[in-house]
């Protein structure tokens, strides 16, 4: 890629539309320093750096999972809308000042008496080295009045977008927001829109099976396409981490070589940059340069000239 031929490609997004569907996560980096060990047990002691000068900030806040492919794209120039479950609880503000010129977000809230609440990922750093990972989360399965919301989203801004949609992107992180019902609607419904579906399965089973629809074009890592059922078809796009990804009508694509500092996020990164541009080397690229950015954080654009001038 030149980067002439970069910059074609960026001013090219800048007309695209795309509508997000999925689980928001708030993904909390603490960074400490070790202190030794305890006195009393073998537990390692660690101190709170502060994130600011004032020393009023510990924790930096941002938003992950189906949020994160939405700040990817948003990076890259695209418009967005986003559909996501904001949940109950005090992080729910997280999610209802997630803005942007570019951004449209709607936002569904429980509608029965329920505390199911956003995903919070706190993750403790010391020394560089990701040292733990603390999760607030609750997978049930939203209840039925909210999925009739989410629903009734859905069919509104696909009855009011659905031409000037470019695509529809379904990250699907499996903590209850998209249900198998939703999953069929999502992909059956949308006519004449690509529609790129990814379904973690790190710690659970495949739902791959929710999505099988011959227009959608499923985007994986080998561990989820080997446990998914399904062969590499046209309509499936498998990520091999530092190997690259393969598309079967198109080949492989190798992967950039780079010095990783946090891999966390790089198939969100991907996701977003793939959907968008239908191209592997891209997607290649973005997630690449994503794994170079410390916590659960787009690359920028600069970073992706500088890349290729590089390169070129």
């Amino acid at each position: 890629m030149t980067l002439d031929e970069l910059h074609a490609m960026m001013e090219s997004f800048r007309s695209k539309r795309l509508l997000v569907i999925g689980d928001s996560i708030v993904d909390v980096q603490t960074y400490c320093e070790p202190v030794g060990l305890s006195a009393e047990t073998p537990t390692i002691v660690l101190r709170k750096l502060a994130t600011d000068e004032k020393r009023l900030r510990y924790d930096e806040i941002s938003l992950g999972g189906a949020a994160l492919v939405v700040r990817n794209l948003l990076e890259l120039g695209a418009k967005v809308d986003f559909l996501t479950y904001a949940g109950a609880g005090k992080d729910k503000h997280h999610i209802e000042t997630f803005q942007s010129p570019r951004l449209t977000t709607h936002a569904i809230y429980p509608q029965q008496m329920s505390s199911k609440p956003v995903t919070v990922k706190q993750r403790f750093w010391a020394d560089g080295y990701k040292l733990l990972q603390v999760d607030t989360r609750n997978d049930d399965p939203i209840d039925a009045a909210t999925e009739q919301q989410a629903i009734m989203q859905y069919n509104i801004l696909m009855g009011n977008f659905e031409k000037s949609h470019d695509a529809v992107v379904i990250a699907d992180y499996r903590h209850g927001f998209i249900t198998e019902k939703m999953a069929g609607l999502f992909v059956k419904n949308t006519t004449d829109t690509p529609v790129y579906v990814s379904s973690q399965m790190s710690q659970q089973q495949s739902n791959h099976h929710w999505y099988e629809y011959p227009d959608a074009i499923f985007v994986t890592n080998e561990k989820e396409n080997r446990f998914s059922g399904a062969r590499i078809e046209k309509d499936r796009v498998i990520t091999k981490g530092k190997l690259g990804a393969v598309r079967k009508s198109c080949g492989a694509t190798l992967a950039i070589t780079i010095t990783p500092v946090d891999t966390c996020g790089a198939g969100d990164a991907f996701l977003a940059a793939y959907s968008l541009s239908n191209s592997l080397e891209f997607g290649n690229l973005w997630a690449g340069l994503s794994c170079t950015v410390k916590g659960a954080n787009p690359p920028s654009v600069e970073m992706a000239e500088s890349w290729v001038k590089e390169h070129q």
